[in-house]
C-alpha cells in the first residue's frame, strides 16, 4: 500500500472490490490522523466518500439483488429501529428528490447505509430459512 493514490469519486464504480477496500482504509486513516470531532468540516467529504465506497462494495457483492437488499433494509428499519426519529436516527433526514420531484432514499446516508449493511449480512440466512420452509 505504499504507492496508493486517492481515487476521485467519479471513478469509484470502476474499482475492484480490493481497490475499494484500499480506498476506504486510506480515507479512514486520513480521518484518524486529523483527530478531533467526526463532525469537523474537513472530515465530512472524506466520510461521505467512505460511505459511498461502502455502498458500492455492497453493490458489487450483490449485483443482481441490490433492490432486494434495499427492500429488506427498509423493512428492517421500519420494524426494528427503536431510536427517537427526531434526533436519534437520521433515516427520515436521508431522503432527496430526483429530477422529477420523486422522493428517493439516500443509501450513502449513515442510517440507510447501516441498514443496507444489516440487510446484506442477513439476506443469505433469510433466503435459506424461506427455502427450507418451502420444502
Amino acid at each position: 500500500m505504499s504507492n496508493e493514490v486517492l481515487i476521485p469519486r467519479n471513478s469509484f464504480k470502476s474499482l475492484s472490490a480490493e481497490k475499494i477496500q484500499e480506498q476506504i482504509t486510506m480515507r479512514l486513516n486520513m480521518v484518524r490522523a486529523m483527530g478531533g470531532s467526526d463532525a469537523d468540516v474537513y472530515k465530512q467529504p472524506i466520510l461521505n466518500d467512505i460511505a459511498e465506497l461502502e455502498v458500492i462494495k455492497i453493490e458489487k457483492h450483490y449485483p443482481n439483488g441490490l433492490e432486494e437488499l434495499k427492500e429488506l433494509a427498509i423493512y428492517l428499519h421500519s420494524n426494528f429501529c427503536h431510536y427517537n426519529h427526531t434526533d436519534g436516527c437520521g433515516w427520515e433526514y436521508e431522503y432527496s428528490k430526483d429530477g422529477n420531484g420523486k422522493t428517493q432514499h439516500n443509501w450513502t446516508g449513515y442510517s440507510h447505509k447501516d441498514y443496507l449493511e444489516k440487510a446484506a449480512k442477513h439476506l443469505p440466512h433469510l433466503k435459506n430459512i424461506i427455502l427450507r420452509g418451502k420444502n
